[in-house]
């Protein structure tokens, strides 16, 4: 049942991403944006090993420990208050990370509405659901996750390996498990935009973003489950970009990095709208902050280590799709645009 696969993802990501949000070494706790990273974690490192070394469902079983081991080093909340109180902030409520009792109440009326969504209404049956869900099969028939590309409309591996290991391990059909699991996307994407607008300005906007983001229900309804997931992933890219350029912090950068390649992992037509958001904010710290240059050029790095199996079986032919020439191109386009803002930074440093 869709429900179930609900209640057992909502749990366990929600209760990381709250927990991971103050652990991670920010200025400002995003419970939104934790969550997306927790499910990037996991489903970003499932693909990594699955085209390292081979599909294993235990090897996400230990992703999940991985993550709730970072949580408790992390010091989850102690941490976070311990760094605030160092630097003397006290911050007004708008300005803080921490929703409030209202923004908690809106959310958990999200919540109540894609929970009634998933009792009331059947799982979609577009083509697109049918090809992943046919796909997912394929990943639990053969335990190879790149078999799913023997598909003649094959999409990215990440979704996929996502409701491979949770149909496997609630005993579900991917049907339902994928319905169940973009269910609690659209809730983390609503969050996320929430968090975007905190991020860029205050709650306020933050708020107004949310209700913006609500009609993404309809790509959830309709099937459309990689774009949903990678209209999270960008979402998360570029608030981790624009805390990069505004802070300079290393913590940041890697997550940037990591969302950019988890993109690659999502959708393949995405992976352009990740590369110009990359672009802008290279531009951005070239003309405003080039001490943040370092930085975006360091998730760069991540992004090209972490994507280093999969961009290999594609140069190679294993994972190759009819939209292999999609992603060659945006990632040399995402190579020449970081080496032409290295060189510039290069060429126009002061000596």
């Amino acid at each position: 049942m869709p429900i179930f696969v609900v209640f057992i993802v909502w749990a366990v990501m929600i209760g990381a991403g709250t927990m991971l949000a103050p652990a991670w070494r920010t200025r400002e706790p995003r419970i939104g944006l934790a969550t997306t990273l927790a499910l990037t974690l996991v489903a970003g490192g499932a693909v990594f090993w699955a085209f390292a070394f081979g599909w294993d469902t235990l090897v996400v079983d230990y992703l999940l420990f991985a993550l709730v081991s970072l949580v408790v080093l992390g010091g989850t909340l102690s941490q976070a208050q311990a760094r605030a109180e160092a630097r003397g902030e006290t911050l007004a409520d708008e300005l803080q990370g921490w929703p409030g009792p209202r923004d908690l109440l809106a959310f958990a009326a999200v919540g109540a509405l894609i929970t009634l969504g998933v009792l009331l209404l059947p799982a979609p049956d577009s083509a697109r659901a049918q090809v992943l869900a046919e796909q997912t099969r394929v990943v639990l028939a053969e335990g190879r996750l790149d078999a799913a590309a023997d598909n003649s409309t094959p999409y990215p591996p990440a979704f996929i390996a996502l409701t491979a290991y949770l149909s496997q391990q609630l005993n579900q059909d991917p049907l339902s498990t994928q319905y169940g699991v973009a269910a609690v996307l659209v809730f983390v994407l609503v969050w996320l935009a929430y968090d975007l607008g905190g991020e860029f300005r205050d709650k306020r906007l933050g708020r107004g973003l949310a209700v913006a983001a609500l009609p993404t229900f309809l790509l959830w309804l309709s099937g459309q489950y990689t774009t949903l997931f990678a209209l999270m992933l960008m979402l998360a890219l570029a608030t981790y970009l624009l805390r990069v350029v505004r802070h300079a912090d290393w913590w940041d950068a890697v997550a940037a990095g990591l969302m950019l390649g988890a993109v690659l992992f999502s959708d393949w037509q995405a992976l352009y709208i990740a590369v110009c958001l990359y672009a802008f904010a290279l531009a951005w710290a070239f003309s405003h902050a080039r001490h943040t240059l370092p930085h975006l050029l360091a998730a760069l790095g991540v992004m090209t280590a972490a994507t280093a199996p999969y961009t290999l079986a594609l140069l190679w032919g294993s994972a190759r799709s009819p939209l292999f020439g999609v992603d060659v191109y945006a990632l040399l386009l995402l190579a020449v645009i970081s080496g032409g803002g290295w060189l510039l930074a290069r060429v126009s440093a002061p000596r």
